[in-house]
């Protein structure tokens, strides 16, 4: 239930807590603490490396606290 839920996983943060709202500010936040960890990740898995720019962040923080 960990990623399917947004609860996050060993790869990847979660990025809304159950019932609370997100700022762009705490995303970016938390996302800057995990991007080491991520970057290794995708390294090994042999894929690009995460990255999310402003516009993206403001999409996701709308779609994060909508509920979805």
């Amino acid at each position: 239930m960990r990623g399917t839920d947004a609860e996050g996983t060993r790869n990847g943060p979660a990025l809304r807590p159950t019932g609370r709202f997100v700022s762009p500010v705490g995303l970016v936040a938390k996302l800057g603490i995990r991007a080491k960890a991520m970057f290794r990740m995708a390294v090994r898995m042999k894929v690009p490396p995460p990255s999310v720019g402003e516009a993206e962040i403001d999409s996701l923080v709308r779609f994060l606290n909508t509920g979805n």
